[in-house]
């Protein structure tokens, strides 16, 4: 079942039954814990006004480098509930984060001043050690491939935070980290969630239930390639296109009828990334002749046929704008 279904009344009943444990024991944690010391703000707010104050004795403190040490735990609470998979929450509202955007900042700061300002690097610091392997974590428990609105959340989160921050390069290991969990989640995926039967009988490729198993492939391959252009290109092809596409949906294909066929060669054209198009690929080469295949059985005088040679014509002619053979 994909995590687009509907959660039952007994799951989401649960669900709330283990949320508020986890609340009541949260409260538990600093429950002998002064106030101004039980919160990211708080802290934040006690570190700014010694650094207002005694700057002298807050740079020979190392408080620049003790600061998100000590923040990092209050930030992990508060992220407890994060749940960016299927909830649209926006962290940069919240009063924790914009404390920690803001720290140090004054209205008459300057580009000088600001690269000067040995506090400037706390936020992305926190966000490359707290938030990011925390949606790592949420990647390798919670994440299904198979669900549109979980990817869709997903891609727009880390797409976000890789254009905001520019730490989050090549060089960072915890971006690293989830790319590999994303990769291995679509791998899993690949392996346990696809199964189309085939069958050399047309009549059994009408069926719901290979209907619905196409389906569920061709929306796999949508969500992989939604992660064109923040994952690796040349490993995103060989999920999407050899392990998914040419191993499953046009072998698949093979086995419809014919007006059927066309219409899924027609949604697979609109799921594929142009710029792969470009140059020509090799994985795209099964797919190319998938399609010259159907456009010559189809008959220009049968009026039934008339939509999918169009259809297939367009398809053509845009593999062939972009030098695939």
């Amino acid at each position: 079942m994909s995590s687009d279904d509907e959660i039952s009344p007994q799951d989401a009943m649960n669900f709330d039954k283990d949320r508020e444990q986890i609340e009541s024991e949260l409260k538990e944690v600093f429950e002998d814990v002064v106030e101004e010391y039980s919160s990211a703000t708080n802290i934040l707010i006690r570190f700014e006004e010694w650094r207002s104050n005694d700057l002298t004795a807050y740079t020979e403190a190392y408080a620049t480098l003790c600061l998100p040490k000590v923040v990092s735990p209050l930030v992990r609470m508060n992220l407890v509930f994060w749940d960016p998979l299927n909830e649209m929450v926006d962290l940069e509202k919240l009063d924790w984060y914009r404390t920690l955007a803001l720290y140090g900042l004054h209205d008459d700061e300057t580009e000088e001043s600001l690269a000067k300002d040995p506090d400037i690097s706390l936020l992305p610091t926190i966000v490359e050690k707290v938030i990011i392997p925390k949606l790592t974590h949420l990647v390798d428990r919670c994440w299904d491939p198979l669900s549109s609105s979980q990817t869709l959340r997903l891609v727009g989160t880390v797409n976000r935070y890789i254009r905001r921050f520019p730490t989050l390069g090549p060089a960072s290991k915890s971006l690293h980290n989830l790319f590999n969990a994303i990769l291995h989640k679509i791998k899993t995926s690949l392996e346990h969630d696809v199964f189309i039967p085939v069958t050399p009988k047309l009549s059994e490729s009408k069926s719901p239930f290979f209907q619905r198993q196409f389906a569920g492939g061709l929306k796999l391959l949508k969500n992989i390639t939604s992660w064109q252009g923040i994952l690796n290109d040349n490993t995103l092809k060989d999920l999407a296109l050899t392990s998914l596409l040419n191993r499953y949906l046009l072998t698949a294909i093979k086995y419809c009828q014919l007006v059927d066929a066309v219409q899924k060669v027609r949604l697979i054209s609109l799921v594929l990334p142009r710029v792969w198009l470009q140059g020509g690929t090799a994985e795209f080469k099964m797919f190319t002749a998938t399609v010259m295949n159907l456009h010559q059985q189809l008959d220009k005088d049968n009026p039934l046929h008339l939509e999918s040679i169009e259809t297939l014509s367009g398809i053509l002619k845009t593999l062939r704008s972009h030098r695939i053979d």
